[in-house]
């Protein structure tokens, strides 16, 4: 690599290979790297790079949506690219009323609470139990089912949604995760509240009781009447207060439930958009008789 980088007659030189060492020390060492392998132009290879690389983050990040919903809204875990984290404190001045004195404020901004360590244990984890293996299946594959392609959409978007700071944005990116999920020829409305209902009570997880289901399909016709205000209406959080954290937390959690269960159908044969509304539409005809 480095004689690469440098050169035959360069890369033998002592003060190039100190340089190379302190710089991949620094930048590299003890830190969780990402391999991805690409082909085309250099433009092109860097892109197809970059994607490869945020899908698995987004992975990650939807990973967290499992293990942390509910509070998914404070922010305490980020996974990003060196280059794309947060890394600055909150510093605020504030004049108090009563003796005009000016108090410095210091917040974490948005830097994480927490770490996530992700190691051999952890990965090995992930295949067992989240679907991982599954998952580099089909972004490695030439091609996907129409299942997978919706898999790998939703991840994506249910990982911006973790990531993002802003309730409001994050709110309508969770949304969007499911709506590619969901959406077809029926009342979007409606479409979302049965689909997030039925697979979450009956896919083979059974995350949502039966006897909740009726109340689930209401819980998600309430937040989609939020997301139109946002979108229709200009609403917002900091100056209406459409959405709270406990929103947040729910719309996260049946996001993250609803891939999992994709990812379960998968597993047992599907590989149509198809076959998993027909089977939603069934068991939708059952409890809602």
């Amino acid at each position: 690599m480095i004689a690469t980088y440098f050169g035959e007659i360069n890369s033998q030189k002592p003060e190039v290979l100190a340089h190379t060492r302190d710089f991949f020390d620094k930048n590299f060492l003890n830190r969780l790297c990402i391999k991805s392998t690409a082909y085309g132009d250099s433009a092109t290879a860097n892109k197809k790079a970059y994607r490869q690389a945020r899908e698995l983050i987004n992975y990650l990040r939807y990973i967290l949506c499992l293990f942390i919903h509910d509070r998914v809204s404070e922010q305490m875990i980020k996974i990003n690219l060196s280059f794309e984290a947060y890394g600055n404190s909150e510093r605020t001045l504030i004049r108090r009323n009563k003796d005009n004195g000016i108090i410095l404020v210091s917040g974490r901004g948005r830097k994480p609470l927490q770490i996530f360590p992700i190691n051999k244990n952890r990965l090995e984890d992930l295949s067992f139990n989240g679907f991982l293996d599954d998952f580099s299946t089909i972004i490695n594959a030439s091609s996907q089912t129409r299942l997978e392609g919706c898999i790998l959409t939703a991840i994506y978007w249910i990982g911006e949604a973790q990531n993002e700071a802003d309730l409001d944005v994050s709110f309508l990116k969770y949304w969007t995760a499911l709506e590619c999920i969901f959406t077809g020829v029926e009342k979007p409305t409606h479409a979302l509240a049965k689909g997030v209902a039925t697979l979450n009570a009956f896919s083979g997880y059974e995350f949502i009781r039966s006897e909740d289901v009726k109340e689930v399909y209401k819980n998600m016709t309430k937040l989609y009447d939020k997301r139109s205000d946002i979108i229709h209406r200009g609403m917002n959080y900091l100056a209406n207060q459409v959405i709270n954290e406990a929103d947040i937390s729910k719309i996260c959690k049946y996001t993250a439930w609803s891939i999992l269960s994709l990812f379960h159908l998968r597993s047992i044969g599907y590989t149509s958009m198809q076959e998993v509304g027909d089977q939603i539409n069934r068991l939708y005809s059952q409890w809602n008789s």
